[in-house]
């Protein structure tokens, strides 16, 4: 018999504004062994092989940074993850 396949959604929260953040950037931008905390933090989500995945931006534009993936503004996520939902048929009422 098969296990059924269970979905799950990475998504990287990207919002803040970085304030207490005391570098000369903002503090995705920043890097760490030649390469930005943004960065590592999206190549750490995308190779867990989960089913989709999705940035939620603010502060900072991150278009140029995540290739394909869905980028969304804090002020939309709610949204978007029921658009998610919808298009790999889950319920759509565990999202508020």
């Amino acid at each position: 018999m098969e296990a059924p396949h269970s979905t799950a959604l990475g998504v990287l929260l990207a919002a803040g504004s970085g304030t207490r953040f005391a570098g000369s950037q903002h503090k995705l931008l920043a890097h760490i062994d030649g390469q930005t905390i943004f960065s590592r933090s999206l190549s750490a989500m995308i190779g867990s092989h989960l089913d989709g995945f999705i940035v939620v931006s603010g502060a900072l534009d991150l278009k140029g940074h995540i290739g394909d993936i869905e980028e969304v503004h804090n002020m939309a996520i709610s949204a978007i993850l029921r658009k998610f939902i919808i298009r790999i048929g889950k319920q759509v009422n565990a999202v508020p």
